[in-house]
């Protein structure tokens, strides 16, 4: 990796921010403010929902971290970039079915963050339909478009593309059948498709092609 900058630290697993996130929070904020023409008010609950989106990234992460402890597996560090978070394991769970419970526990927080919020909106009567703007211009606005995200994170996350949560999941049920080198490659193989598939199938709306 290249320099990355420790933040905090929990249960003696550090998280490290990429450097490249700077130009990602520099990028955004030209955005908010030349681009989408957002007064002070609407760029600051930007920038603080940007902020959010990091840090249910960051307990996304802890869920790996915190369960592939339970199997007797440390966690180097975590480390956020502008694609996201990711938790360094030693090593992979010897069982596959370690893995599994390993790998879904991250998009499990993410849901759970989303149930809380979903409680939340439900007690005080407010709507939890999809918000009509990407950001939002108050507080419980802020709590509806967070709960989207953490939804999205959650649905997201499970698309079996290696090496995402969903295609490590595919790995272990792949690795039941074979060897961990052989799938890893059938597994990654498969995320290709999928990440090939899913830009034709952007493009093509993008084009009215469908």
């Amino acid at each position: 990796m290249l320099k990355t900058y420790t933040i905090g630290s929990y249960d003696g697993i550090p998280v490290k921010l990429h450097w490249s996130l700077s130009l990602l929070f520099l990028f955004l904020f030209y955005f908010g403010r030349e681009i989408i023409h957002l007064d002070n008010t609407g760029l600051s609950w930007f920038l603080v929902l940007v902020l959010t989106l990091f840090l249910s990234v960051i307990f996304h992460e802890y869920g790996h971290a915190l369960v592939a402890k339970k199997f007797g597996i440390k966690t180097k560090d975590i480390i956020l970039s502008p694609v996201g978070g990711i938790a360094r394991l030693e090593h992979i769970p010897k069982r596959p079915r370690h893995e599994i419970i390993v790998a879904l526990a991250g998009p499990l927080v993410n849901l759970c963050i989303a149930f809380l919020l979903l409680i939340i909106l439900v007690c005080i009567n407010y709507p939890f339909s999809i918000p009509s703007d990407s950001y939002p211009n108050d507080f419980f606005e802020f709590l509806r478009v967070v709960f989207w995200l953490n939804l999205i994170l959650f649905a997201f996350n499970l698309i079996p593309a290696f090496p995402m949560d969903g295609g490590r999941v595919l790995r272990a049920l792949l690795r039941t059948r074979m060897g961990t080198e052989q799938a890893t490659k059938y597994a990654s193989f498969i995320g290709s498709v999928i990440a090939i598939a899913i830009l034709a199938f952007a493009i093509s709306l993008h084009y009215n092609f469908i």
